[in-house]
């Protein structure tokens, strides 16, 4: 294990006067190496709600796991709610790359038949009507977001409305 790992598992798991230290902003919640915030009731386009994100020094979330999906979809719940992820695939149709990495996707989370919205739908979503399936969808729809900041970088940060 390296210094920075073992910094990680040291901070991520000490306790201050009794509680348990978390370090993310106010409002946001840790999962594995990231906090992530949770903006559902601002709704906005897809490039307004990435604009968003890097207000708070963060990106729309990119999802790189099983693990980290299932707690997106776990902490979204029941609601119905849409929500934005950080992914496009309007370079090239049909190649979706997490915008900010520039990477292709390597964890794929599609709802059954999707993508399939064609050309003009080269934004992600967490669909509410696909049980919080991955979705291509028009990114000039208003939806709620997800916002995605490493922990080395969220200590810094301030807390995230919504």
């Amino acid at each position: 294990m390296d210094i920075v790992t073992s910094l990680f598992v040291l901070s991520a798991t000490a306790t201050v006067h009794g509680a348990s230290f978390n370090p993310c902003p106010d409002s946001w919640y840790l999962h594995g190496r990231s906090c992530y915030g949770f903006v559902k009731d601002i709704k906005t386009d897809w490039i307004e709600a990435g604009a968003f994100c890097e207000r708070f020094s963060s990106f729309l979330v990119e999802v790189d796991t099983k693990d980290e999906n299932d707690f997106l979809r776990n902490h979204i719940g029941t609601n119905h709610d849409t929500y934005w992820l950080g992914a496009t695939d309007a370079f090239s149709d049909g190649n979706w790359i997490w915008v900010g990495n520039q990477r292709p996707m390597t964890f794929l989370g599609w709802s059954p038949g999707e993508p399939a919205n064609g050309a003009g739908a080269a934004c992600l979503t967490l669909a509410g009507n696909l049980n919080h399936h991955w979705n291509d969808d028009y990114c000039d729809r208003k939806y709620g977001f997800i916002c995605e900041k490493e922990i080395e970088l969220a200590m810094g940060g301030g807390g995230l409305v919504g």
